[in-house]
Parts: structure tokens; C-alpha cells; sequence
């Protein structure tokens, strides 16, 4: 998205890169326009581990639906492929996942709410089931803004994108 945010400190941004380059150069110039930074969504593990380390915030768009071999986890009932990501550097880092969601006011602005998730239990950094967990622990928060503003949302991507993972995971049918 092309966010102009001003948090008062500059902040990195995972971003997938566009293919067109002056289009993506455009978009980047509005990122960046506070001092902000944009992090190529790929192999941005060493850069948002540097940041995250300076004490940088680092913005990640958490409805995005992830690659095949993401952690599925429940979205709106069905399972959705949902990045790792948040949560593994979470647990590795120890940095907060909070999430950010602008809230339309009835005069045409806009106020932002924050809402920590909750780690506990939680402090294994390479545990897989708590990479899982947390990610479940996220998603749910993020489905549950979703449910309160329905009208803030307008996906233009399928979230529900992998069919071979349902496709893989279909009940075994008793045989009579």
C-alpha cells in the first residue's frame, strides 16, 4: 500500500516489490517520505533483524495471504495460508507484534487502534508449534477487527489461494 505515516520515528516496511520499476519507485518515494524505509519481501530476514535490533518499528501487512508453504491457520473458518514471518521474529527478537488498525470516523479521519498480542507461554524462539501459535494468536485479532469494521476492508488478492493444501487435508471418509 502506499502509507504516508508519520509515527514521529522511522519505521521499516516489508513490501513486495512491483514490477514495474517506476511505478515501484513511485510508491516507494511515498513510503519513505518521513525518513521511513521499505524491505523487499524475500530474503529480508538479515534486514528486518538489523532493524528490529536498532529498535526500529517494523511494519508488516498482516492479511496478505502467504506461499504455499506458509503456517495455515484458521481464517474465518477456513484455513489460510498466513505468513510466518510476525511471529518468528517475535520469538527470536523478542520485539511486541502489534497490531495496527485505522479506524474511519464519522467526520472523514481516521484514528488508529493498537493491540498487542499476547506472547505468553510463548518464548521458545526456534519451536515451531509456537510459531504456530502465535501466528493463530494474531490472525485471530486481526479477524476479529475484520468482524467489528467489515467496511474498511476490501481485498483485491485471494487469501484463500491454495486449494491443494484443502485438497490434502480432507477428511477420511468412514467406509460404511
Amino acid at each position: 500500500s502506499s502509507v504516508r505515516l508519520n509515527l514521529g520515528v522511522p519505521f521499516g516496511m516489508i513490501a513486495q516489490r512491483q514490477r514495474n520499476q517506476r511505478v515501484d519507485a513511485a510508491i516507494d518515494a511515498m513510503r519513505s517520505r518521513f525518513g521511513n524505509f521499505t524491505i523487499p519481501m524475500g530474503p529480508s530476514s538479515r534486514k528486518v533483524l538489523k532493524a528490529l535490533a536498532e529498535n526500529f518499528v517494523v511494519l508488516i501487512l498482516g492479511d496478505q495471504s502467504g506461499p504455499k508453504e506458509a503456517v495455515f491457520v484458521d481464517f474465518f473458518g477456513r484455513p489460510a495460508a498466513t505468513h510466518r514471518g510476525a511471529a518468528a521474529f517475535s520469538l527470536k527478537t523478542g520485539a511486541p507484534i502489534v497490531m495496527g488498525f485505522l479506524v474511519r470516523q464519522s467526520n472523514g479521519t481516521y484514528t488508529m487502534a493498537l493491540e498487542e498480542v499476547d506472547r505468553s507461554g510463548l518464548d521458545a524462539p526456534d519451536n515451531e508449534e509456537n510459531i504456530i501459535e502465535l501466528t493463530k494468536r494474531h490472525t485471530a485479532i486481526l479477524e476479529r477487527w475484520i468482524r467489528m469494521h467489515p467496511d474498511h476492508w476490501l481485498w483485491m488478492h485471494k487469501r484463500w489461494k491454495h486449494p491443494e493444501y484443502f485438497e490434502q487435508h480432507q477428511p477420511m471418509e468412514e467406509e460404511a
